[in-house]
Parts: structure tokens; sequence; C-alpha cells
């Protein structure tokens, strides 16, 4: 049965439920920070007429309250858009997290969801549905009503959660009726975005379910924040921190690049060249290392500092050196698609020869 909390913004879930009855497979995503929209399609295995059906259809949850320190989260949602008659529901729900750990539901349904008949039709009668006419919104929050609740418990072992629900789906249109309203689950997060479960419904049908979910908003590969770039201005104004071209200051260099969590190896001025070999321990992105490289060079440098040879350490063996025009940064660094055009303008090569011999070291 359904609750009122909506997922991450932009979260997408894909999910596969499988018992002896019924298989479901649902793409679900967060659309819109208040709107969940679902696609699933259902596959009955009918055993006392003895055939299967299929269907496929639509399902929105709306947010109309998110959930405060006293107040429930409530949602409104219809299912089984563009559908048959057999999946349409429509329900509105609250949901309250309880200590933390349980989430608690409680809501009235209708359609499918009103199976139970607890209340008998608050809002008219259900016309009968349409064949020829998937399109139809006649029959929404029409017909009796049913009321199902729900309780989720997230357990202390990591990624362990147990569910019961009291159900108003009595699944009318199947073959075989359940025993019970009560329904009881359990499901395991293996890892993060892959989910194991399985359940009992209707007292005597057991099923298992799959859950594969992510977010663009939540790579799965965790992105190093690190220091704010070094602010780039126009060249005249560089500081030239690390001294003149007759008496660089390496030893200041190497600060600079550390602020930025780059390590300066060695460093030479040759006439109007600034040649580095460095190397990064807390970021492996090697066009961030050379632009942050690049950046605090341009600021810094002596005005007599034409060009930038930044070479690239891994495992102690320079790999490729990047040579960069300094105007390309104070020009075009900050400007729109500036990166992609400092990126054209930069000679990649291998490891360079231009200093064999370092100044500092």
């Amino acid at each position: 049965m359904p609750d009122a909390f909506m997922l991450p913004d932009a979260e997408s879930a894909l999910s596969i439920a499988r018992d002896k009855d019924l298989s479901t497979l649902n793409f679900t995503f967060q659309a819109l920070p208040r709107l969940q929209t679902s696609l699933s399609f259902a596959t009955y295995d009918d055993i006392g007429a003895g055939v299967s059906s299929e269907n496929t259809s639509l399902n929105l949850k709306y947010a109309l309250t998110d959930e405060g320190r006293v107040l429930p989260a409530i949602s409104v949602g219809i299912d089984g858009l563009f559908g048959n008659d057999r999946d349409a529901a429509e329900y509105i729900v609250a949901s309250k997290t309880l200590a933390q750990t349980v989430e608690a539901s409680v809501g009235l349904g209708w359609g499918r969801y009103g199976g139970a008949a607890d209340v008998s039709a608050p809002f008219g009668q259900r016309p009968a549905f349409d064949t020829a006419k998937r399109a139809s919104f006649d029959h929404l929050f029409k017909g009796d009503a049913g009321v199902f609740a729900g309780l989720l418990w997230h357990t202390p072992v990591d990624g362990l959660s147990l569910a019961a629900e009291y159900s108003s789906d009595t699944f009318a249109n199947e073959a075989v009726m359940p025993d019970s309203r009560f329904n009881f689950g359990a499901r395991y997060e293996v890892s993060e975005g892959l989910t194991l479960g399985a359940y009992q419904r209707g007292g005597d049908t057991v099923g298992v379910t799959l859950t594969l979910s992510g977010n663009p908003n939540r790579p799965r590969v965790a992105q190093p924040v690190g220091a704010q770039p070094v602010f780039v201005g126009a060249r005249s104004r560089a500081a030239q921190t690390w001294g003149s071209a007759a008496s660089p200051d390496f030893d200041r260099l190497a600060e600079l690049l550390s602020e930025q969590g780059i390590q300066l190896q060695k460093a030479k001025l040759d006439g109007d060249v600034a040649a580095v070999r460095v190397v990064s321990w807390s970021n492996s992105a090697v066009p961030k290392v050379i632009g942050r490289t690049a950046r605090v060079l341009a600021a810094t440098s002596p005005q007599s500092v034409n060009v930038f040879d930044i070479s690239l350490t891994l495992n102690d063996l320079p790999t490729k050196t990047f040579t960069i025009r300094r105007n390309d940064i104070h020009q075009l660094i900050d400007q729109p698609l500036g990166g992609s055009q400092v990126l054209a303008n930069t000679g990649i090569t291998g490891a360079s020869d231009r200093a064999q011999t370092w100044d500092w070291q």
C-alpha cells in the first residue's frame, strides 16, 4: 500500500516483484520535488481462468504537505492511469516518522484500494469502466472506499527494514481471494542502489522483490570538493607571489599548490616558460589538477612568464605534459565555455624534455 513520502529529487528506481499470481515491473522517477511518477507493467496469472493477462499503466503521487514536527506528510495519488480497470485506484494518505526509526501511514483508497468497502461511496458511485476509452477520469475517487494502514521499521541492523500493513486491496478481480488483509515484508539494502526483499500477502502468497535505484545528484563515485580555486584576474595584477624571474621562490610556489591539495615535485624557470611537475594526493581528476595548477601559476608567476609546462606524475613517473599559454588563463578561464577554449589551445605531449635539469626539486 502507498505512503505519503517522496523520494529524493531526481531519484529513479527500477523494481521487479514476483509471486505465484502476479509479476510486476515498475520504473519510478521523482520528476519534481512534489511529484512522483511511476510506469507499471503487470502480468496476472489467473489460475482459476487458466489464462494470463497484462496491464500497463501510469501512476502519479503528489505531495500536498511536507512532514512537520507534529503534522504528518499528506499525499494524494492516482494509480492505473491509461490502463484497464483492474489496477485503477486512487488514494489519500498521511505518513509520520515516529522515534526516528518507524514510519507510520494511514489512508483511504478507492477503486482497487477500495475493495474492502469500509466507507460506502463518500463521493458518489463509481461508473462502469469503458474499455474503449482508456483515458477516462470520471471514475476518480468514486465508489466505495477502503481504509489501509502500514508500519515500516528501520531496524538496528544496517540496511534491514521490516514492514507490516493492513490492506484495503481485496484482490476482487483475481482468481484467488486473500485469506487476510494483513501483509508483511522485509527488505535489505545489499549496497547503495541495490535492495532485495521478500513479502507475504493475503495470508498465503509469498513473493520476492529486487530494486535498483540511482540519482544523478548522488554520484556513485565521491567527488572531492577541495579548496576554492584561486582567483585569476588581469595579468597586470598578478601578485608575483613566488618572486621574480631573477630570484624565484619555489618553496612559496609549493605552499600555494599545497593549499589546493597538489604537491609540487620539481620546478624550473626557463626563459618565459615556467615548468613544473606536480602530483595530487587528494584529487585524481586530471583536468582539475591541471586547471588548478595553471590558475596558481597565472595568479602568482613573474610577469616575464608567458607559457606553463605542467607535467603530471603518476607512480613517480611523469606521464603527460600540458603546455598552456598564460594569456589564455587570464582571458578565458572564467568566461562561458572558457575551460573548453583553453583546452583547445593546450598542447598535450609526452613528458616534457624542457626541464632536464630542475631549479627546484
